[in-house]
């Protein structure tokens, strides 16, 4: 996985789409295999839309161990949770409506 890579190809496709009425879902690990992780791409995209959620299969203490970015990737996300069951989602959606627009 080449997450910066990833991250460029979307703000480069995609960049127009951004705006305050946005939000951006990223499924992932952020596991980058040692290639540059483009935070900057990370905090442009962070910066044009109204919220960024990070979903990551991964329980949070495996976060930046190894080749994960996820460390670097956290100060960019509106919200970064764990989410690899259905359990996890249900969370994830219930956590979203009780924070919606505060």
């Amino acid at each position: 996985t080449d997450y910066g890579g990833s991250l460029r190809d979307f703000k480069e496709q995609h960049s127009d789409s951004l705006s305050k009425r946005a939000t951006v879902i990223v499924l992932g690990d952020a596991r980058n295999n040692y290639w540059e992780p483009q935070t900057e791409v990370l905090r442009f995209i962070s910066e044009r839309c109204k919220r960024l959620i990070w979903l990551n299969p991964e329980t949070p203490s495996l976060w930046g161990s190894g080749d994960s970015e996820m460390r670097k990737y956290l100060p960019y996300c509106s919200v970064a949770k764990e989410c690899s069951t259905l359990r996890h989602l249900e969370k994830v959606v219930e956590y979203l409506l009780r924070t919606h627009d505060k």
